[in-house]
């Protein structure tokens, strides 16, 4: 009977740290992507860099004092661009000459014969399972700031599209779709946030994170600041 009573006494005692331990966060904010760019003879290849609405829901849970763990789902809007070029067809008009000097002179046996204008449409879309440890620095008895640290798990969507501007090509063929590929990638991330204390279980949460991107369209960083509003068990 005594040891029933230290087990109650013990689980009354430890009940209000496990009640508090636990946070659930729904958030919202600006997917900033920032891609590698391809030029090649003067033509700039279709980039992706953009800012988009994007949204999150978080589960965490205190390990300790200070320091946790968190558990992201994350997904961006589309990101969209597009890129218009007009590439001439050429054809000689007559064989390379040779110059005194020895070069070859084929500049003026070229002729522009049909000039085909088309526009390459091109969406991105990300999803990311995050998964990160944290640290806490109280500032005040309602205010923490957080410092995260982990590592996401990407899948992204991207689509392209080609549409052809040139009457009778447009006519024949008005646009239709090349790609659509599904890449999936791991990279580490970095964050930054504020908990600020509303009531004895909500929180305001602002902050930022910082992610490395690898996608179908290269490799560059994504960037999330966004606030949102958690409830601490």
């Amino acid at each position: 009977m005594h040891r029933i009573h230290l087990a109650l006494l013990g689980s009354l005692l430890a009940a209000p740290a496990f009640a508090q331990s636990a946070y659930v966060v729904g958030s919202i904010g600006v997917d900033v992507t920032r891609l590698g760019r391809t030029e090649s003879g003067g033509y700039n290849y279709p980039n992706l860099d953009g800012e988009v609405i994007g949204g999150a829901l978080r589960v965490g849970t205190a390990l300790g004092d200070r320091w946790g763990a968190e558990l992201e789902l994350a997904r961006s809007g589309v990101v969209e661009n597009e890129s218009t070029t007009n590439p001439p067809f050429a054809i000689p008009l007559s064989a390379p000459t040779i110059t005194a000097s020895g070069s070859v002179s084929t500049a003026s046996n070229l002729l522009a014969i049909f000039p085909i204008r088309y526009t390459t449409d091109l969406r991105l879309r990300n999803t990311t399972l995050a998964a990160s440890a944290w640290i806490r620095q109280p500032v005040g008895s309602t205010v923490d700031l957080v410092y995260l640290a982990g590592i996401g798990f990407s899948r992204t969507v991207q689509e392209q599209d080609l549409r052809f501007a040139t009457p009778l090509i447009a006519t024949i063929a008005p646009q239709f779709q090349l790609t659509r590929v599904t890449s999936y990638n791991a990279s580490p991330f970095v964050g930054f946030e504020a908990r600020i204390g509303l009531t004895d279980h909500v929180r305001l949460v602002p902050g930022v994170r910082l992610q490395g991107f690898e996608g179908p369209v290269g490799s560059g960083w994504l960037i999330r600041p966004g606030v949102g509003l958690g409830w601490f068990f």
